[in-house]
């Protein structure tokens, strides 16, 4: 059995990816840094500082702070590559694995999001293609 404080870590974890999967608000970034301190996961850890970069990036072009702006892309970028290319493959994979229409255009946005054209491949299938294929070999 585990101890408390597995359990209370393992529960902070699964609020600190609620929140992660959530719309952002006005205070969602700072609800995210008080909720990320006690992790201790460097995924979660990647995903919360790739959404503060996010967040940061967009108050610096809405302030025309360029300069600012450009340099956090790059950090951007380097988590991106680094850390959230990989999952959006497995997520994407497994949304386009379920054949439900929505989950496949989901899948396709993230991908889009996420990996650039040409980084990993063509996706493994486009949601509209997937569709048509479908109803191609049903009839």
């Amino acid at each position: 059995m585990r101890s408390t404080n597995e359990l209370v870590e393992q529960a902070g974890d699964w609020s600190l990816m609620r929140l992660l999967l959530e719309r952002p608000s006005d205070t969602w970034r700072q609800q995210l840094l008080a909720e990320s301190k006690d992790t201790v996961d460097p995924e979660l850890t990647s995903a919360v500082q790739m959404a503060h970069i996010v967040s940061l990036q967009a108050g610096a072009v809405r302030d025309d702070q360029i300069g600012e702006a450009i340099y956090l892309e790059g950090i951007a970028e380097w988590l991106r590559r680094g850390h959230l290319a990989w999952f959006t493959e497995q997520i994407a994979s497994a949304l386009n694995s379920t054949q439900v229409c929505y989950l496949s255009h989901v899948a396709h946005a993230l991908e889009q999001r996420v990996l650039p054209t040409g980084e990993s491949g063509e996706p493994t299938r486009r949601p509209s293609e997937s569709t048509r294929n479908r109803e191609a070999k049903e009839s």
